[in-house]
């Protein structure tokens, strides 16, 4: 029994290795590392299975290590201290925002308006965006509900835009990055103007890869110059298990969905379209400047026809923040 335990609990190790050195490393260049890191959350509870097996086998210093790795894997889990020191917003306005990746364009538009409405959204980002999805949208009255747009929309997976309850102005594209990245300043009724970043990065695959890091390495360097309250929303295709994704957080911006009080968890968003695998992953995010935002609560929902998960984030956007 003490042998069997042994090898089940070196297998089941052994198996989550490549995606505890790919998070150690920073999940970065070179592939596969950046498709390890994102998995990180999922070594957790393996490193667990693996600890408790190796207890009851021998020798017990094998334990030890893995307990070791699953501590690690824990703290990697826990959202950074700036996240847990975000206070709590007593004169604010209400500000809901919703991101959804359409697939090329493919989801169903119908479900998109519905959610903005059930919602009361007053920011989206889509990402994904061509001319025929951006055609469905507006003839299943987006416009009514969200008449202010900056829209970037293109065959593929290249289009980008941002909608608005409240007046908008176009502020112009992040350079030097894959996909069309539009930023736009929100004019909050009772509130500051607010900077919304529609981010969609390329993925890492094989040859892409590069482009991948260069492309939040932009968003990082524009999200560091902006000034005042800021919404960075959109498909990121990294996490914080991803170093250049980190290097986003680190201009003063927070993940909504490591602040949401009570619960800092908000769910997995890819692949969302698998009839057996359930997302596994959490690549779409909003990030808010969190001296300037209280998060209430972060939803993931379901968008028929895309394979993520949309993502609304209920924040409070400080009067003179």
């Amino acid at each position: 029994m003490r042998y069997l335990a042994t090898g089940l609990g070196v297998l089941v190790g052994l198996t989550v290795v490549p995606v505890t050195v790919a998070r150690l490393v920073g999940g970065g260049l070179p592939p596969p590392l950046p498709q390890l890191a994102a998995f990180a959350p999922w070594a957790a509870p393996a490193w667990l299975v693996t600890t408790l097996l190796l207890l009851l086998g021998r020798p017990r210093w094998f334990a030890a290590i893995a307990a070791l790795v699953l501590v690690l894997h824990v703290v990697w889990l826990v959202p950074p201290r700036s996240a847990w020191r975000v206070p709590e917003a007593e004169d604010s306005v209400p500000v809901n925002v919703l991101t959804a990746n359409v697939e090329f364009g493919q989801a169903d538009a119908a479900s998109v308006a519905r959610l903005v409405r059930e919602h009361a959204v007053d920011v989206l980002v889509v990402a994904e965006l061509t001319p025929p999805f951006l055609d469905s949208l507006t003839a299943r009255g987006i416009g009514g509900v969200l008449p202010y747009s900056d829209v970037h929309p293109r065959p593929g997976a290249g289009g980008t835009g941002i909608w608005s309850r409240w007046p908008l102005r176009p502020a112009g594209l992040i350079g030097d990055v894959s996909f069309r990245m539009p930023q736009a300043i929100v004019d909050v009724p009772g509130g500051p103007p607010v900077t919304v970043t529609a981010v969609h990065t390329i993925p890492p695959r094989s040859r892409t890869a590069r482009a991948w890091e260069r492309d939040l390495n932009a968003v990082a360097r524009a999200a560091g110059s902006l000034a005042g309250p800021r919404i960075l929303a959109g498909d990121f295709n990294a996490s914080r298990d991803h170093r250049p994704f980190r290097r986003i957080l680190d201009t003063g911006l927070v993940d909504s969905g490591d602040v949401a009080r009570p619960s800092p968890w908000a769910g997995f968003t890819w692949p969302a379209d698998a009839r057996v695998v359930p997302p596994a992953v959490r690549i779409d995010h909003v990030l808010v400047d969190p001296e300037s935002f209280a998060v209430r609560a972060v939803t993931v929902l379901a968008v028929p026809g895309t394979d993520h998960r949309a993502v609304l984030a209920s924040a409070a956007l400080r009067v003179g923040g």
